[in-house]
């Protein structure tokens, strides 16, 4: 199965030396709850257990996060951390789980407005992150919630990067 190959790749990554690798899981929201909890329990014992503290894990599109962070907050599971979809509220988050980083989540689709819309979209997300403290936002890896899209100006990628890192 697809799967199976995914956690045998990210096992040979993690032997070879990588230091972290992401689980990128695009159709873990098609399942049902407790087909999602399954899954996740045969996956996390399958690398999180092996590679404590080296396994981060990201699903998208209406993913059960309350499921992925109990396996996170799980002290036999030790995630390295995990990624957020950019359709829900990353700050919540950071109450919930103070164990690995969390990664994400300004929209990919938000990027690609023009330059002038661009901007404001932007101005809202830092303020927004601003607001918790640095405590808060511990372990925080900023990102985007797909990644850049062939149709995103350089521009606004230049100018997200700039202004994160002015930022913070």
């Amino acid at each position: 199965s697809s799967a199976a190959s995914d956690v045998y790749k990210r096992q040979l990554q993690l032997n070879a030396g990588a230091e972290v690798v992401m689980i990128f899981d695009s159709n873990a929201h098609l399942l049902a709850e407790e087909d999602l909890n399954i899954y996740l329990d045969k996956t996390f014992n399958a690398l999180a257990k092996e590679f404590p503290n080296k396994v981060g894990y990201y699903a998208k599109d209406g993913i059960d996060y309350e499921a992925i962070i109990a396996k996170q907050n799980d002290t036999e599971i030790n995630l390295a951390g995990m990624g957020l979809d950019s359709n829900i509220d990353i700050r919540d988050y950071f109450r919930k789980t103070t164990n690995g980083f969390v990664q994400g989540n300004f929209s990919e689709h938000l990027l690609t407005l023009p330059h002038e819309e661009f901007l404001p979209k932007l101005d809202i997300f830092i303020n927004q992150m601003s607001d918790l403290t640095p405590e808060d936002r511990a372990g925080w890896v900023c990102g985007l919630g797909h990644g850049v899209l062939k149709t995103t100006p350089q521009e606004n990628v230049k100018e997200f990067v700039q202004r994160i890192r002015e930022a913070f």
